[in-house]
């Protein structure tokens, strides 16, 4: 066989093998980075919607894929803020409309390939009812935009929440 004939065959080879750089990206790495609020809705059983902090949102949301850990925090965009200058001294009014306005957590995530879903193992929430439990989220990606679906709300019903990837400082 001459060298020609060789690096032919060669070429071919390369060309017909499967090239990861060209495959679809894995949800894990599709979630991988960090992730800005666009809009939090709740939706009742009876199927009505509604903003889940009775407003715009503000939030974050990170999935590191070399540690494991999520991030999530999202609180109302315009919560009140406390009269004193501690957030140890807010009055009941005050410390309810942060708690009605806010939900955070974090945890390790595995994720589900093939029900296009992931589960977080909570380790500390605002909400204490979750510190412990597993949870899973439902994940729909399009371009730059993450959509998660939680089936048990921490303010009951289905949460449906909208996320825009960060691509650089925005």
């Amino acid at each position: 066989m001459t060298a020609r004939m060789v690096l032919m065959l060669a070429a071919i080879a390369i060309a017909a093998a499967p090239s990861a750089a060209l495959a679809d990206p894995s949800l894990k790495d599709d979630l991988h980075g960090t992730w800005l609020a666009v809009s939090n809705v709740t939706i009742r059983p009876d199927g009505t919607k509604f903003s889940t902090f009775g407003g715009p949102v503000k939030g974050v949301l990170i999935f590191d894929s070399d540690s494991g850990y999520t991030s999530f925090v999202s609180v109302q965009a315009n919560l009140p803020k406390f009269s004193a200058s501690s957030r140890l001294m807010g009055s009941v009014d005050e410390n309810k409309a942060v708690v009605s306005g806010s939900i955070a957590y974090f945890g390790r995530y595995v994720v589900d390939e093939d029900t296009r879903s992931y589960s977080v193992n909570i380790e500390g929430s605002t909400y204490p009812n979750w510190t412990g439990l597993t949870t899973t989220r439902k994940v729909e990606i399009s371009g730059d935009e993450l959509t998660l679906t939680n089936p048990a709300a921490s303010a009951g019903g289905v949460a449906v929440s909208t996320w825009k990837r960060v691509t650089d400082r925005q």
